[in-house]
């Protein structure tokens, strides 16, 4: 399983939402000690799949060469428009 920390964020269209970049660090072993190692601005695409597959993403900040570790991310469901007359919440289960 994987580990991850997002510890930038930036939009990439400032009328989409789902075209935010995330910056983002890698747990790795590199001879033989762990790092945190940068992979550059991700898309909340990469963020999903990573975490549909299991791995650890969270929240984190860079000081030095130090990683402070923040809070699990997770994805959402929402409807785009409010005014809608088919809430999720609302649906049957069946």
């Amino acid at each position: 399983m994987g580990k991850y920390r997002i510890v930038g964020a930036r939009p990439k269209d400032a009328s989409k939402d789902l075209n935010a970049q995330f910056k983002v660090y890698e747990h790795q072993i590199r001879d033989g000690k762990p790092v945190w190692a940068p992979i550059g601005w991700k898309t909340i695409y990469d963020i999903s799949a990573w975490l549909a597959a299991g791995n650890q993403v969270h929240t984190g900040k860079v000081e030095g060469t130090t990683m402070h570790h923040g809070d699990a991310v997770e994805l959402e469901l929402r409807i785009a428009h409010n005014g809608t007359n088919y809430k999720l919440g609302d649906m049957p289960a069946a």
